[in-house]
C-alpha cells in the first residue's frame, strides 16, 4: 500500500521532469478499493435526507396535521424512535453473529418500511374504536385486531430473511440474517414501546392537551387539519369510491387482462435477465479508478487480459507416470490446459516445460530416470534458464517437491458468463492430468464463484422463501385458499420485478440479489393484510372487501408512500449501490401496492374464503373473553 500511495503522489503531485503534458492514469489495488469504499458511503446524506422527509409524512398524516390536539406529531417522532431502537439492536445483535456488507445500507429503508407500516396499522385500528372507550380496552381492543396483522407480516417477512440466509451467495446470507432479526426486534418495539405511547397520547387528546407541548390545553374542536382536510378522508375514499370501482365488473376485467398480459411481459424480461458485474460499476465520476477505467475502454475497448495460476501439490514428481501426466498436463501444443478453448495461445510460463527443454526432452512419453530426477532438477535451477523459476517451486526438509505453479492467461473474456466458463472449463482441464492437488487459481476466481451459483442461489432462495411464507401465512390465518391468495399477490410482485429488472438495465448481481430479496418481505404486508382482514370481517365477500380496504387501505397506502418518499432522495444518487437501490425500492413498493391492493382484493372477491366468524357479535365476544383474561373489563366495571 506504501509503494502504491507513493507512486500516486509521484505521478500525480511531483511529476517526473519533461513528462508534464502527459496525462497519466493509475489504478492500484488501493485506489480501486478506496473507489469502492466510497461509492458505499458517498449517499449515505442523500439516504438521511429521505428518511427525515419520511418522518415529516409520518408525523403529518399519523394525525390531523395542524390540529392543536389531534395532530400526533409527537407520537410518529416516538413511532421513528422505537424504528431506530429496532436498528440498534439488530446492527448490535447482527454483528455478533455476522458481517456488514456493501448494501447493509438497505437495512434502514427496510426497517423504515416495516416499522412505519406496523406503526399505521395500529393507529388505524385503535382510531377505528369508540373515542369514549376506555383507553385500555381500546388499546387492548385495537391491538387485538391489529396484532394479528402485523404479527403474520412480522413471521412471514423474518422467515422470508431468514430462509434466505441459507444461500450461499455470503453478502445475501450476512445481510438477510441482518434484516432477520431487525424485523423481530421491530414487531418487539412496536408492540411494547409504541403501544405504550399510543397509550400516553390517548391521554393526553383525552385531557384536551396540545400536541408535543403537552404542558397547555386547548379548546379547539374542530374535525379539520390545517389544511382543511376532514378527520377519515381516505377511509371514506375507500369505502365509497374505490371499494365500489375495483368490484365493478369492466374494472374486474381490466385489472384480470391488464395483470396476466403485464405478468406474461415481465415472464419474457426474467428469460433476458442477464448475470452480469464489474466491479467498475462502484467507481463514481471524478475517482482515478473511474479516469483508468474510462481510458481503458477508450483506447483499449476491452477488458484486461486474465491469468491463470497452475498448482501442483505434494506427490512422487521422479515417479515417471506422473511425470507424463504432467507432461500432458503442460504442453504447450498437445497438454490438457493449451487445448482449453480459452487458454491464450503461447501464454503458458511452466517451470516444467523449461525443466524439460534443458533436459533435451522432446516427447511427451519421454520422461528422466526417477533416480536423476532431483539432481537434474538441481542443475535446472542453478541455471541461467531455472533461476528465474527457483521462486515457483517449494521442497520440504529431505529436498523433495511439495508444490509448484505455473502461469496461463486467458482470452479475454467478453462477460461474466464467459468468465465462469473459464474458470469451470480450466478446472476440467487439470482435473484429466490426474495429478493430486493440482488445481488452477487466480484472485478472480473468488468473483466467478459467486456469479457461477447466483442465478441458481436467487431462484432457490426466492421460491423456498415463498414456500416458506405460505406456510407461516396458512398457519397464522387459518386458511389455505386465504393464504394461497396471499403468496399469489407476492408472486405475481417477484415475477414482475424480475423482469422490469432487465428492462431498466439492472443485471443480476449481488446489490441487485440482496435487494431482490426484500421483495418477498415488502410485498407481502400489503397482500397479507387485505387478506388476513377480509377472512376476519364478516358480510358478503363485497362487503368483506370494502372492510378490508376501507379499514386497511389508508394505513398502507401512508406506509407505502412513506418508503417511497424515503428513497426518492435517491434518484440523484452517484454510486450504483443506491442507484439500484433507488430503482428497485421503487418497484417493490409500487409492485406490492398494485397487486396488494388491487389484485389481491379481485381475487379475493371472487374466490375468497369464507368468514372465520359469522357475525360481529362473534368477534367482540371473542375480544371480550380476551380482555378478561387480560384483567381489562373488571378494571372498567369497577371504575
Amino acid at each position: 500500500e506504501k509503494i502504491e500511495n507513493e507512486i500516486e503522489r509521484v505521478l500525480f503531485n511531483e511529476p517526473i521532469e519533461g513528462t508534464e503534458s502527459l496525462e497519466w492514469y493509475l489504478a492500484t489495488m488501493t485506489i480501486m478499493i478506496n473507489a469502492i469504499n466510497e461509492s458505499l458511503t458517498s449517499d449515505i446524506d442523500l439516504l438521511a435526507i429521505g428518511i427525515m422527509l419520511a418522518v415529516i409524512y409520518v408525523c403529518s398524516t399519523l394525525g390531523l396535521a395542524g390540529h392543536p390536539i389531534k395532530s400526533r406529531i409527537g407520537l410518529g417522532l416516538l413511532a421513528i424512535l422505537s424504528i431506530f431502537l429496532a436498528i440498534i439492536a439488530s446492527v448490535g445483535i447482527g454483528s455478533l453473529i455476522s458481517f456488514y456488507g456493501p448494501v447493509h445500507q438497505a437495512l434502514p429503508l427496510l426497517m423504515v418500511a416495516v416499522g412505519v407500516d406496523d406503526t399505521f396499522v395500529i393507529v388505524a385500528a385503535f382510531d377505528e374504536l369508540d373515542d369514549d372507550m376506555d383507553i385500555k380496552e381500546r388499546v387492548a381492543r385495537a391491538l387485538s385486531r391489529a396484532g394479528a396483522s402485523i404479527t403474520v407480516t412480522t413471521l412471514t417477512n423474518s422467515c422470508a430473511f431468514f430462509i434466505g440466509s441459507l444461500t450461499e451467495t455470503l453478502a445475501l446470507k450476512n445481510f438477510a440474517y441482518w434484516a432477520g432479526i431487525g424485523i423481530l426486534f421491530d414487531f418487539v418495539f412496536q408492540s411494547t414501546f409504541f403501544i405504550a405511547c399510543l397509550t400516553y397520547d390517548a391521554r393526553r387528546q383525552q385531557q384536551k392537551k396540545r400536541d408535543v407541548v403537552c404542558c397547555t390545553k386547548s379548546s379547539n374542536t374542530s374535525t379539520k387539519s390545517m389544511f382543511g382536510i376532514t378527520d377519515k378522508v381516505l377511509e371514506r375514499f375507500f369505502e365509497s369510491t374505490y371499494s365500489p370501482r375495483v368490484m365493478n365488473p369492466f374494472s374486474v376485467a381490466f385489472v384480470v387482462v391488464l395483470t396476466l398480459a403485464s405478468f406474461g411481459f415481465c415472464v419474457y424480461g426474467t428469460t433476458l435477465l442477464k448475470n452480469e458485474f464489474d466491479n467498475a460499476y462502484f467507481f463514481m465520476d471524478g475517482t482515478r479508478a473511474k479516469e483508468f477505467d474510462d481510458a481503458e475502454n477508450k483506447y483499449f475497448g476491452s477488458r484486461p487480459t486474465l491469468s491463470c495460476i497452475l498448482f501442483t501439490g505434494y506427490f512422487d514428481y521422479a515417479d515417471t507416470t506422473n511425470q507424463q501426466k504432467m507432461s500432458r498436463l503442460f504442453d504447450m501444443e498437445d497438454g490438457y490446459v493449451a487445448q482449453n478453448q480459452y487458454y491464450l495461445s503461447n501464454s503458458m510460463a511452466s517451470w516444467y516445460n523449461r525443466f524439460r527443454e534443458f533436459g533435451g526432452l522432446t516427447s511427451i512419453d519421454q520422461t528422466f530416470p526417477s533416480e536423476d530426477y532431483y539432481t537434474r532438477l538441481d542443475e535446472f535451477l542453478s541455471s541461467d534458464i531455472g533461476i528465474q523459476f527457483q521462486e515457483d517451486l517449494v521442497f520440504n526438509d529431505a529436498g523433495k517437491l511439495v508444490a509448484t505453479r505455473s502461469m496461463s492467461l486467458f482470452v479475454t473474456l467478453v462477460s461474466n458468463a464467459e468468465e465462469v466458463d473459464a474458470m469451470q472449463t480450466m478446472r476440467s482441464s487439470v482435473d484429466e492430468a490426474d495429478l493430486d492437488e493440482a488445481f488452477p487459481f487466480d484472485a478472480n476466481f473468488i468473483f466467478f464463484e459467486g456469479d457461477a451459483v447466483i442465478k441458481d442461489e436467487t431462484i432457490k432462495s426466492i421460491l423456498i422463501s415463498l414456500a416458506g411464507v405460505f406456510v407461516v401465512t396458512f398457519v397464522l390465518i387459518g386458511n389455505a385458499r386465504a393464504a394461497s391468495i396471499v403468496l399469489l399477490g407476492v408472486c405475481f410482485s417477484v415475477v414482475d420485478l424480475l423482469g422490469l429488472m432487465h428492462f431498466l438495465d439492472i443485471n443480476l448481481n449481488t446489490v441487485s440479489v440482496i435487494t431482490l430479496a426484500l421483495a418477498i418481505g415488502l410485498t407481502i404486508d400489503f397482500s397479507a393484510h387485505v387478506g388476513l382482514l377480509f377472512v376476519t370481517s364478516v358480510g358478503s365477500k363485497k362487503e368483506r372487501v370494502t372492510r378490508a380496504l376501507s379499514h386497511l387501505g389508508p394505513a398502507l397506502t401512508h406506509s407505502g408512500f412513506t418508503t417511497v418518499i424515503a428513497i426518492s432522495i435517491l434518484a440523484g444518487a452517484r454510486s450504483y449501490v443506491f442507484q439500484v437501490l433507488f430503482k428497485m425500492f421503487v418497484l417493490i413498493i409500487s409492485l406490492g401496492m398494485i397487486h396488494g391492493m388491487l389484485v389481491v382484493p379481485v381475487v379475493l372477491y371472487f374466490a375468497g374464503p369464507e368468514s372465520m366468524f359469522a357475525s360481529n357479535n362473534d368477534i367482540v365476544e371473542m375480544e371480550d373473553v380476551l380482555m378478561k383474561e387480560l384483567n381489562v373489563l373488571p378494571q372498567i366495571s369497577g371504575n
